[in-house]
């Protein structure tokens, strides 16, 4: 059976085996009522340029009730990288319910990225979860994200741009690791926008096509944006998903423009974000007409290695977090 095997009560706990995706969709499609395509699962934990997630299973005989998952993921706390996780999907089937799965397999978890050289594990948690994550697992500064919206009004919109070259781009390529090493210092703690994460982030993902944009001044990248259409509940709406720049407003402007440009075209009137009121970019959104409001969605995390090697992670204005941080956008 190997170390990587226990047993919860009656039922028997292990890691991922090659073949398992299929009857975690299974699981997936039983907990959220919606399809989870074997791309998608396969983009997500195989194909991360920071390494394959890590998942345990929880088996009634060949019945899968519970999973748990991370993905490592690189994230940068002042001058340097370290290795965290982030966390991924919590499921448990409906049947198997309050019987301390999610709990033990989340621990479990946390085991294995200790012994890996973890520093933390972090994410966004939901409504169901929130409370779990808090008073079983000992995450903290677990805090509302805000959101910011805008209704555009075509006859209100200035989609007049104003310096530099915007342009639709397919792909990221060796431009933004200069542009990246040139603005990483503006930022306390930020996952790196590098080229291999935004092309997985942005251009692999199977499921979600992505709007791309970049600015550019005498050949140099100074600032990019990602824009996302979406469906929910009948309701057709505009997301900017991530946005990058230079500390310029110019730039930043110049890349909403753009954005506003491309979903009135899309007769998309809506157009949400999220942006912490500490980083230059929230003037801007609020200059735009942007308005600010909470949603039910968290963000914390739990420390696996001495507070003092990872010190400066414990507020959320330490972040620069935008949806693409997140695993739902």
């Amino acid at each position: 059976m190997g170390k990587s095997s226990v047993y919860f009560k009656d039922w028997l706990v292990r890691d991922y085996r090659e073949g398992d995706e299929i009857e975690i969709s299974k699981l997936f499609k039983i907990v959220f009522k919606k399809e989870l395509s074997l791309a998608f699962w396969r983009w997500r934990f195989k194909d991360n340029p920071d390494g394959v997630g890590i998942i345990k299973l929880l088996f009634d005989r060949d019945n899968l009730i519970g999973h748990y998952s991370v993905i490592p993921r690189l994230v940068q706390i002042g001058k340097s990288e370290k290795k965290c996780a982030f966390s991924m999907t919590t499921m448990t089937h409906p049947n198997y319910q309050k019987q301390g799965i999610f709990t033990f397999l989340a621990r479990e978890v946390y085991k294995v990225c200790k012994d890996v050289g973890y520093n933390f594990v972090y994410g966004f948690p939901n409504r169901n979860s929130y409370h779990g994550f808090v008073s079983r697992l000992g995450w903290k500064d677990t805090v509302l994200i805000n959101k910011i919206y805008k209704l555009l009004k075509k006859n209100r919109v200035n989609l007049q741009k104003n310096t530099g070259d915007v342009y639709e781009i397919s792909e990221f390529d060796d431009d933004i690791n200069l542009f990246w090493r040139r603005v990483r210092d503006e930022y306390r703690i930020i996952v790196p926008r590098t080229k291999d994460y935004l092309n997985w982030r942005f251009v692999d993902n199977p499921d979600i096509d992505y709007k791309k944009y970049i600015f550019m001044r005498k050949n140099e990248v100074l600032g990019y944006i990602v824009l996302k259409i979406y469906n929910a509940n009948r309701v057709k709406g505009g997301h900017i998903v991530d946005i990058l720049s230079a500390k310029e407003n110019d730039v930043v402007r110049d890349l909403l423009v753009h954005s506003y440009g491309y979903f009135l075209q899309n007769s998309i009137n809506y157009v949400s974000c999220w942006m912490q009121k500490g980083y230059f970019y929230n003037d801007i959104f609020e200059e735009e007409g942007f308005i600010r409001q909470e949603e039910e969605t968290w963000f914390g995390h739990t420390l696996l290695a001495k507070e003092e090697d990872i010190s400066d992670t414990n507020t959320l204005n330490d972040w620069y977090l935008t949806m693409a941080d997140s695993d739902v956008y």
